[in-house]
């Protein structure tokens, strides 16, 4: 089967292929819709294209095993996790969206991360460990990384967050094959108890 990048519309319907050859190992994607680009990893390298599909280029190689990424249109930066078998190159990285300046920002702590979002507002970054079985966040430079949920989990990799506008929101993250999500009332303590599968 040879991997494809796809849209449709939200209710599912007006599937199409925009992206279906010169792919391999795809892992994860994001927009930048201001901007009219789309992002995603693949085996050692990101890449990005229009939104059409139109203008596929490399934008980073030489990177061991991308996986999970992120864009932060108004500060010009795509942030993403790596894991690799030398656990020197585990990390979360940013660059600027062209791919120039690449930064390691966080390179310790980490196991097996699989994917990375942001919360633009509050200046944080969440991830999932499916080395540690858990969610972490920092701030968008790296400091500050502090535990979210560190018991429950097996195995989580993506994750997304509805955010709420009094501070509390959503995290929905893939625990194991099952699509589970955890509510809180702060962004400081979410509320274990509140995980289950949907």
């Amino acid at each position: 089967v040879n991997p494809k990048i796809r849209r449709a519309n939200l209710d599912g319907t007006n599937i199409e292929d925009i992206i279906t050859s010169g792919l391999s190992l795809l892992a994860g994607i994001a927009l930048d819709t201001a901007g009219g680009k789309m992002y995603w990893t693949e085996f050692e390298k990101i890449r990005r294209a229009n939104l059409d599909g139109t203008n596929v280029e490399d934008i980073i190689i030489g990177l061991p095993d991308p996986k999970g990424i992120a864009v932060h249109t108004l500060a010009g930066k795509i942030y993403w996790v790596e894991i690799a078998a030398d656990s020197s190159w585990r990390a979360i990285r940013r660059a600027n969206l062209d791919g120039s300046n690449v930064e390691d920002i966080i390179t310790s702590g980490l196991d097996e991360p699989r994917d990375i979002t942001l919360d633009i507002a509050d200046g944080k970054m969440y991830w999932t460990d499916d080395g540690t079985n858990k969610i972490q966040r920092a701030n968008l430079d790296g400091s500050g990384v502090e535990d979210v949920i560190t018991t429950g989990l097996s195995s989580p990799s993506g994750i997304a967050l509805a955010l709420a506008t009094n501070g509390g929101g959503l995290v929905g993250f893939d625990d194991g094959g099952s699509y589970t999500k955890c509510f809180w009332d702060s962004d400081i303590n979410p509320d274990v108890n509140g995980i289950g599968n949907t």
